[in-house]
């Protein structure tokens, strides 16, 4: 990477920053933002990093921990008294909403890719895509017009979504 596109990175994380209250209140959530602009400097819409090319161990770790931080963020926010007593959306969600979009999702994957996957194939890329990110769907989590149970599962669910997958992946 050069200097140029570290400090496009950098001033984009500044200028987030800087704005990430405001922003709070509306619909667009931090990775909505990152991702848009990931596409706006890609190759195929400016043409800022052609040659991504990461082969540093040390990257790679930062990236890990960078995930590991994340995910303990989502899990932190879990409210455990309200959970003890509200278990059953979350545990439904978990129990029985997760392995059906794995199941549902590795069939759906053979329909659409019949000749290029295989079961197993189908099965890890469903297992992969299975345990979406709340992120996205952060304003009507954060919303008081939303019951507290159900973002409190929802919360549940997305911090404990990746845990369960990973081994299920392996």
């Amino acid at each position: 990477m050069n200097k140029e596109i570290i400090a496009a990175i950098a001033l984009f994380i500044l200028g987030f920053g800087l704005i990430s209250r405001r922003l709070e209140k509306s619909v667009i959530t931090p990775p909505m933002a990152y991702v848009t602009f990931g596409l706006l400097i890609s190759y195929t819409v400016f043409g800022l990093v052609n040659d991504l090319n990461i082969t540093n161990e040390i990257i790679r770790t930062l990236a890990e921990i960078t995930l590991a931080i994340v995910l303990f963020t989502d899990a932190s926010r879990i409210q455990l008294k309200l959970l003890r007593q509200e278990y059953n959306l979350p545990l439904r969600l978990l129990g029985i909403g997760l392995p059906l979009t794995i199941v549902f999702g590795t069939i759906f994957a053979l329909l659409l890719f019949p000749t290029e996957l295989n079961i197993w194939e189908a099965a890890a890329l469903a297992t992969i895509l299975a345990p979406t990110d709340a992120a996205l769907g952060q304003a009507v989590v954060n919303s008081s017009r939303v019951p507290v149970s159900i973002r409190q599962a929802i919360n549940v669910e997305s911090g404990l979504n990746d845990g369960i997958c990973l081994p299920i992946l392996l």
